[in-house]
């Protein structure tokens, strides 16, 4: 993954992952906090973290809603859905 890039990916069935490349975005705590509000679970390491989540629209709204608080705002840079 080039560096300062983040990789938010997720199935229809609910698997969901992280990949960090962007110094200062940790892809376990960016998961974890959207799997939070999205009523799943999961972790991992600051480079790449992978869960479950039952409403994958959800999570979805959640990452962007923590990548938009973090400074810099990483959503700022490049958003590609």
């Amino acid at each position: 993954m080039p560096t300062g890039t983040v990789v938010v990916a997720y199935t229809p069935q609910g698997r969901c992952g992280v990949g960090s490349a962007l110094p200062g975005v940790n892809a376990g705590e960016v998961l974890r906090t959207a799997l939070a509000r999205a009523g799943g679970k999961g972790g991992g390491r600051a480079e790449l973290a992978q869960g479950n989540t039952g409403d994958v629209q959800l999570f979805s709204e959640a990452v962007r809603e923590t990548l938009a608080g973090l400074k810099p705002d990483p959503l700022r840079t490049q958003i590609s859905s």
